[in-house]
């Protein structure tokens, strides 16, 4: 058998959003709530070139689409 700890690969492991307290909150003027906004990060697919921990930004002002092309990363993240 095979442990899912010993599986190669990328994943988002933490999120952090201005003015939110815990999961269950709400963010002024967004349509989702912060649980749904966290199963949706949770689903995107990371490719990683390095094997060291790194922190990627997503920063939207105004009424906006967002989608995870607008995460503002390194060369080492696609």
């Amino acid at each position: 058998r095979v442990l899912l700890a010993s599986l190669p690969g990328a994943a988002v492991t933490s999120i952090n959003i201005d003015g939110v307290l815990h999961e269950f909150d709400t963010v002024p003027g967004v349509r989702e709530d912060v649980m749904q906004i966290i199963l949706n990060i949770k689903g995107i697919a990371v490719k990683s070139y390095v094997e060291d921990e790194k922190i990627i930004e997503l920063d939207v002002e105004g009424p906006a689409e967002v989608t995870a092309g607008d995460i503002l990363t390194d060369s080492d993240i696609e």
